[in-house]
C-alpha cells in the first residue's frame, strides 16, 4: 500500500487489487459492480446512476449513519477502457457540489489500471485546481478527503480478496537516495519479513536526517517520478 503526497494540491494512493484490470475497471464503471463503494454495512436505498461516456455523470448515494447521507460521484473527462478513468469529483446537489451548467474542474480524480501478473496496480491521483485558493485547499485536505479515499480503495481491495483487507499490503513503494540506493520492497512475505520491510520503508521516508552508514539523504519520489514495481528487492541498504 502506497500513499504519497506530490504537492499541496495533489496526492496519490496506490493499491494492488487481486483481479485483472478488466474486472477492476468494471468495478468502477458498472452500477451492478459498484456495491463495494458503499460504506461497510450501509448500502443506500437508491439505485446507482452511471453514464459511461465523456461528459456523462455518475451519481451514488452514500450513507454515513441513520441520520446522514449524501450523493457523490463525478463527471467523466477521460475513459480508456481497462487503462485509465478520469472524472471531476462531485454531484449536482451532492458532495462535492458541482453545477453542470457551469462545470469547473475543481477536483479531478484520475485512476490508472496497470496489469501486474494476475493482479492490478490501481493508482488514484486527486488534484485540486490551481485557481483554488491555498486556504480552500487547506480546508479540503483538513476535511479528510485523503483518508476517505484511502478507506474507499481499501474497500475495493477487500471486495476482491476479503481475507486480505488492509492487513497485508503488497507494495510499500520506491525510494531513491543520492547514493543511488533503490528500495522496492515486495511484502507478500508474512511475519518478521513484512515487519522489517515496513519498518525500513518508514525509516527511509519519514526521517529528514541522514542515516549513518547508509545514505547521506533520502527523499520520497514525487508523483511524476514514482513508479511502484511489484518485484523482488533490487537493493536494500542493510
Amino acid at each position: 500500500m502506497v500513499e504519497s503526497d506530490a504537492s499541496l494540491r495533489e496526492f496519490t494512493l496506490v493499491r494492488i487489487v487481486d483481479a485483472p484490470p478488466k474486472l477492476v475497471f468494471k468495478a468502477w464503471t458498472n452500477p451492478a459492480d459498484l456495491q463495494w463503494f458503499f460504506n461497510d454495512g450501509l448500502p443506500a436505498d437508491e439505485p446507482i446512476e452511471l453514464e459511461l461516456w465523456v461528459g456523462g455523470t455518475w451519481r451514488q448515494k452514500m450513507v454515513l449513519d441513520a441520520e446522514t447521507d449524501y450523493v457523490t460521484g463525478g463527471v467523466y473527462l477521460e475513459i480508456v477502457p481497462f487503462e485509465r478513468l478520469s472524472f471531476i469529483w462531485g454531484a449536482v446537489d451532492g458532495w462535492p457540489k458541482i453545477d453542470l451548467h457551469d462545470l469547473r474542474e475543481d477536483i479531478v480524480i484520475t485512476l490508472t489500471f496497470m496489469e501486474v501478473g494476475d493482479a492490478t496496480e490501481l493508482t488514484l491521483t486527486l488534484r485540486l485546481a490551481e485557481y483554488i485558493s491555498e486556504d480552500r485547499v487547506g480546508e479540503w485536505l483538513a476535511s479528510g478527503i485523503r483518508e476517505g479515499w484511502s478507506r474507499t480503495l481499501d474497500r475495493l481491495v477487500t471486495s476482491f480478496n476479503p481475507e486480505r483487507g488492509t492487513r497485508a499490503p503488497v507494495v510499500c513503494g520506491r525510494v531513491l537516495c543520492d547514493t543511488g540506493c533503490v528500495l522496492v520492497p515486495e511484502v507478500r512475505q508474512s511475519g518478521e519479513d513484512s515487519r522489517r520491510f515496513h519498518a525500513a520503508f518508514r525509516a527511509l521516508t519519514l526521517v529528514d536526517r541522514p542515516i549513518p552508514g547508509r545514505c547521506r539523504s533520502v527523499r520520497p519520489l514525487t508523483t511524476r517520478e514514482t513508479h511502484v514495481h511489484l518485484q523482488e528487492l533490487t537493493h536494500f541498504p542493510h
